[in-house]
């Protein structure tokens, strides 16, 4: 997958070290690449913002020149997609903060477990607004994670299958699962990948996807595939 920007912006050390503590376990728990950016102040966070926009972005309200929902708003009016989650000390923003497409609302202090599933949440949207882009025919072409119901190897070649289409390119299995969000897809034999957004049923040996195509696990992914399937249920996705 490809390296994630997050920004940090609250006006307190401690607290930006805190937060910066979560992340790094969380990423290292996911195994994802990301850039942190932190910012004590609503200006710097909205210069650094201009240079390079955040995928992730965890805000507190109350600092001293600018409340976290004024910079929010200036997200949103920079025509940014980034995933909002505001983390803070108090409740009385709480009706603004969704009023601006927040994500989630958290207050301090954060346990683990509350921030993994917020976490998880923003990744699951990133990626429904994500895309990768492949060639095909010595054309580029621009295809949206949200779009790929699996993927196979066949010879040297990988197709991609959407609900549409499907794709076909020079391109191992293993270096595509280097672009995509980990907790979105699954492989579940040394040849084939399946979007776990697209799974209808799953057990031990087979996948059933929702347009009705069924492929058969191999024993060595059995376990590995099941346990990623029954996580992503259980985080209600």
């Amino acid at each position: 997958m490809e390296k994630l920007n997050i920004f940090i912006c609250d006006d307190e050390l401690i607290e930006r070290v805190l937060i910066r503590k979560l992340l790094n376990r969380y990423t290292e728990t996911v195994h994802m690449q990301a850039e942190i950016t932190e910012c004590a102040s609503g200006d710097e966070f909205l210069k650094k913002l201009r240079e390079q926009p955040a995928d992730i972005v965890l805000l507190d309200i109350y600092m001293p020149d600018m409340t976290g929902i004024d910079l929010a708003r200036q997200i949103r009016a920079m025509g940014l997609k980034s995933q909002i989650i505001f983390i803070t000390s108090g409740n009385e923003y709480a009706a603004e903060a969704f009023e601006v497409g927040t994500l989630s609302y958290l207050q301090k202090p954060v346990l683990y477990e509350k921030f993994k599933l917020v976490m998880d949440l923003a990744m699951q949207h990133y990626a429904r607004t994500s895309a990768i882009e492949i060639f095909m025919n010595r054309e580029s072409w621009k295809i949206y994670i949200s779009d790929i119901t699996y993927m196979e190897t066949l010879n040297r070649k990988l197709i991609i299958h959407t609900g549409s289409n499907d794709y076909t390119t020079y391109m191992t299995l293993g270096k595509m699962l280097e672009q995509l969000p980990v907790s979105e897809f699954v492989q579940i034999s040394r040849f084939e990948v399946v979007a776990l957004h697209r799974v209808r049923t799953m057990d031990s040996r087979s996948v059933v996807l929702t347009d009705g195509t069924e492929l058969q696990i191999s024993s060595k992914y059995a376990e590995q595939a099941f346990s990623s399937y029954e996580a992503y249920r259980s985080n209600g996705r």
